[in-house]
Parts: C-alpha cells; structure tokens; sequence
C-alpha cells in the first residue's frame, strides 16, 4: 500500500502545545481577541438597547391606545353608522322609540371580556350606582341576535351575537 501522505514526509507539522504557545504569547493575536470580544460585547449591548426600546415603544403605544379609548367618548353611530341605523329601525319597529331616539348619541364604553368568538355584546354605561328598573329588549335582526339592556329607559348594553364584522372591529377599539 503506497501511502503518499505520510507524516514522515512532513517536517514542518506543530504540535498542539507549540500551536497554542504561538497564538497565546503573541501580542497581536491576543490584542485581536480581545478586540473581537469587546465589539461582540458592543453588539450584545447595543442590541439590549434596541430590543428594550421597541418593547418601551410598544408599551406606550397600547398605554396611549387605552387612555384614548377610555378619555374619548366613542360614538356608536361614528363607528358602526349602519349597525346604528339597524338597531334605531329595529327599535321603533317594537314600539320603543323612547330607547331608539338614543341611539343617536350613545357611547360605547367597554366590549364584552367574555372570550367568546361569537360575543359583540358592548356597554354603553357602567352598571354602578344604577337603581330602578331593568328591561331587555330583544329584537329580530336579519342576521345575528341583538338585545337591548336597559334601565330607566337608559341604554346601558347591547347583547349582541354572531355578527362578525362588530367583533373585529370592537376588538380593534379595546384590545
């Protein structure tokens, strides 16, 4: 077997010790690692900076959405002017126009935190310091299910099932 590669042809092979003496008593490589670890060092740092400043900034932005969503009163009819449309007909259609004349200039305050993929249902009112009577109106929508809570003749929430297109968007308003 001719072994054209053998060590003994070799004069100039470094052993591992001799290897390790020349890179570690060197000055030059040890200056570049050091270099090399002070700038990985500056890279982790840096980019500790970065990562933290985009987390800060998405914390204000969903601090500065709540404070928004709470400060400013959110009209029905400027967010869904067609659901608020539907829901004035639907109720005078039942003999309600007391409730339906509302509709007009009713808040909407908070969204159900039930979890439920179908559930719309919002809130117009707290339901703090209210006394009196209570009455659900139930309506007959085209599609979905619509009830109407109220007390006092006040409208305090809107039941409101199955009608995707409120949902999303009520979820985009109070996350």
């Amino acid at each position: 077997m001719n072994n054209r590669h053998s060590n003994s042809e070799c004069v100039d092979i470094l052993s591992a010790k001799e290897i390790e003496k020349i890179l570690f008593i060197s000055k030059v490589h040890s200056e570049q690692l050091d270099r090399i670890i002070k700038s990985k060092s500056k890279l982790v740092v840096y980019l500790s900076i970065f990562y933290g400043t985009i987390i800060i900034l998405g914390l204000v932005y969903l601090i500065v959405k709540w404070f928004v969503t709470k400060l400013k009163p959110i009209k029905l009819k400027e967010v869904f002017p067609g659901f608020a449309n539907e829901l004035e007909s639907l109720l005078n259609r039942k003999n309600e126009p007391i409730i339906a004349k509302q509709i007009s200039e009713l808040n909407i305050i908070d969204r159900c935190r039930c979890g439920e993929l179908f559930c719309s249902t919002f809130y117009t009112s707290t339901k703090e310091n209210l006394s009196g009577v209570g009455k659900i109106i139930e309506l007959d929508p085209i599609r979905g299910m619509i009830n109407v809570d109220t007390f006092d003749n006040l409208i305090i929430e809107i039941e409101v099932l199955d009608r995707d297109e409120i949902k999303i968007k009520l979820d985009e308003i109070f996350p």
